[in-house]
């Protein structure tokens, strides 16, 4: 992922491979020319998602295999303030794909269960605030932007396509805006492509 922070510095997310092999998670803090400021690396885990700017410096998504996702706090200069683990076996724990700060905790979009998920972190506590069951196989929340008093989600809804019988992939065939209050209360939908309109979509930035 990629950020461009409020004081524009760029701050991007991913994975190292060394001469070992070893995949590890890596942030990496730069001025707009280019100049490093700070990088992180995370010897358990193999890649660093979404990012997000927040109060207190920034939040970002760590993964592992084989072992549970986490939500990372650091602060601008890039030391560790804090670590929620999202535990696997947790029935209301999905896999966060976007995160927002608000003044009510951190949001996490995404999916579990195959459906759509939104789920606030705040003060320790994770708290599912939308579940809902669509007629895709996969529907997920892939991106959240503050508009206004609004936040605003796109939602992508999967269907399965079984191709020419040997491999099997999820295409989108419904793309949503979905707008929601600070509580995770849905306010409107638009729907941005439906029924046979089946794309592949990819989105950069929405701010």
């Amino acid at each position: 992922d990629v950020l461009v922070t409020d004081d524009g510095r760029l701050l991007v997310t991913g994975q190292l491979v060394r001469g070992d092999g070893i995949r590890r998670g890596w942030v990496g803090a730069y001025e707009l020319d280019g100049q490093p400021q700070w990088s992180l690396e995370f010897d358990d885990r193999d890649g660093v998602g979404v990012i997000t700017q927040t109060e207190s410096g920034f939040a970002f998504v760590t993964g592992a295999l084989g072992g549970p996702s986490e939500i990372v706090s650091i602060d601008g200069s890039g030391h560790v303030t804090g670590t929620y683990v999202m535990v696997d076996d947790d029935p209301n724990v999905g896999s966060p794909y976007a995160l927002l700060d608000t003044s009510n905790g951190l949001l996490l979009g995404g999916i579990l269960d195959n459906d759509l998920w939104l789920a606030r972190l705040d003060d320790g506590q994770l708290t599912t605030l939308v579940h809902e069951d669509h007629v895709g196989l996969y529907d997920a929340i892939s991106h959240l932007r503050r508009q206004g008093d609004t936040i605003v989600a796109l939602a992508t809804i999967g269907a399965h396509n079984l191709g020419n019988g040997d491999s099997i992939r999820f295409d989108t065939v419904d793309t949503w805006f979905i707008e929601y209050d600070d509580q995770g209360k849905q306010l409107r939908k638009t729907v941005l492509t439906s029924g046979e309109e089946h794309i592949s979509i990819r989105v950069i930035d929405l701010a």
